[in-house]
C-alpha cells in the first residue's frame, strides 16, 4: 500500500506543470533588441503555404529607446516600435500614400530566431517571416 502511495506520489508530480502566462519577450525583453535579419519566408498564392529562405534578407535593427530602422519596407527605413503581449507593433515614421503606418505582428521566439504574424493587415493565407538574430 505504500509503495503504491509514493507511486500514485510521484505521478501526480509529474503531471503538474506550471503555466507562465508572460511571453517570451515579457520574461525577456532585451531579447528583442539588437539586428535581426530575415532569413524564412512563409506565403502563400491561393494553394497550401510555401516556406523558402531568404538570400540577404532585410535587416531590422531594434533600439533601446523603441525605435527601429530597417532596410525592409519600401520607402521608410525607420520607426517607433511597441510590444504588448506576444504583439509587435511596427510604426513608420513617414506616411506613404495609401499605405499603412502601422503593422502588427504576433511573435514566437525560439533560441535565436523571432517568427513574426502578421495580425494587421491580416495575411489570411497564412504568411509569416523568421528572423535570425545577428551577433553584435
Amino acid at each position: 500500500m505504500k509503495s503504491n502511495f509514493i507511486f500514485l506520489f510521484i505521478f501526480l508530480l509529474m503531471g503538474c506543470q506550471v503555466h507562465d502566462e508572460k511571453s517570451p519577450y515579457e520574461k525577456n525583453p532585451e531579447g528583442l533588441l539588437g539586428k535581426w535579419q530575415i532569413v524564412e519566408r512563409t506565403f502563400s498564392i491561393g494553394g497550401p503555404p510555401q516556406t523558402e529562405e531568404v538570400e540577404n534578407g532585410a535587416i531590422f535593427n531594434f533600439k533601446a529607446e523603441s525605435t527601429f530602422t530597417t532596410s525592409g519596407f519600401d520607402q521608410c527605413y525607420e520607426g517607433t516600435f511597441s510590444v504588448d503581449g506576444d504583439e509587435l507593433t511596427l510604426t513608420s515614421l513617414c506616411q506613404v500614400e495609401e499605405a499603412e503606418n502601422s503593422i502588427v505582428y504576433q511573435m514566437s521566439f525560439q533560441e535565436d530566431f523571432m517568427e513574426l504574424f502578421p495580425i494587421d493587415p491580416i495575411c489570411i493565407e497564412g504568411c509569416s517571416k523568421k528572423l535570425k538574430k545577428l551577433i553584435q
